[in-house]
């Protein structure tokens, strides 16, 4: 946490001197590059042999669509970051999750090959707006510092369990992995996660899923197109990953 209140301290000194002269979003977007603990040689060459050996294609990340333009601007951040006054101020992030009882505001949720459809299908249904997904380089899981849960990072287990590793993500016990048909790269509980405090930067993004081809949709994809922000992301108007995973029904017990 000391290394997140030293990086708070600096953007909210840089943002309160840039006033004067209009640049608190070049500043902001300049110290959360900083914001990235990358893993050691050792561990990186671990997590690839895993992500490999798994097929891992992709990360899947959900916000509300009023966030996608901060997300393209200055990448993916942690909450403790978000949370500061002044940055709030530039960024106005929409918070799914007001409470974070995972306890981790220093980190912010990911799933892999397929979202936390339990938890998306919930806040779609108690939050008056629009969701996008957002598909990321499969390399953050290798690159950068992670946490991993076998379940939601707010169940009693992952409370208990705070040393799983990527492949723990992937347990078989009981073969249930071959009871419920499963492709290699999906972990075995839908509601698993990877939490992380590094940034990750918008060059990491490699598409957009829109849910609809809503006005609001269409008319924020023009938008993001004319500010650049699109030019090198594609953008698909397709509700596949705001479905369940195909094993649902067993997670339904």
């Amino acid at each position: 946490m000391m290394h997140f209140q030293n990086i708070i301290k600096d953007i909210e000194h840089f943002i309160i001197t840039s006033k004067t002269n209009g640049k608190e979003i070049e500043w902001t977007n300049t110290l959360t590059q900083a914001m990235v603990t990358k893993n050691d040689d050792e561990k990186k060459l671990k997590l690839k042999k895993i992500i490999e050996t798994k097929q891992i294609k992709f990360l899947l990340h959900f916000t509300p669509i009023t966030n996608l333009e901060n997300i393209l601007t200055f990448g993916l951040l942690p909450r403790v970051i978000l949370d500061v006054p002044s940055i709030q101020k530039i960024i106005r992030p929409n918070f799914p999750d007001k409470k974070r009882i995972d306890g981790h505001r220093e980190a912010f949720c990911t799933s892999i090959s397929w979202p936390n459809y339990k938890m998306l299908s919930s806040k779609r249904n108690s939050m008056d707006t629009e969701w996008v997904i957002i598909k990321l380089n499969k390399k953050h899981l290798e690159e950068h510092e992670c946490m991993f849960f076998r379940t939601n990072a707010a169940h009693f287990e992952s409370r208990r369990n705070k040393n799983t590793t990527l492949e723990d993500m992937f347990y078989n016990e009981d073969n249930i992995r071959d009871e419920l048909d499963l492709e290699s790269y999906f972990t075995t509980n839908p509601e698993a996660e990877v939490l992380s405090s590094s940034r990750i930067t918008p060059k990491w993004i490699e598409r957009i899923y829109f849910s609809s081809h809503s006005n609001h949709a269409k008319l924020l994809e023009r938008r993001l197109k004319q500010k650049k922000l699109l030019d090198n992301i594609p953008v698909s108007f397709d509700s596949i990953y705001f479905n369940p995973r195909k094993d649902y029904k067993y997670w339904q017990k």
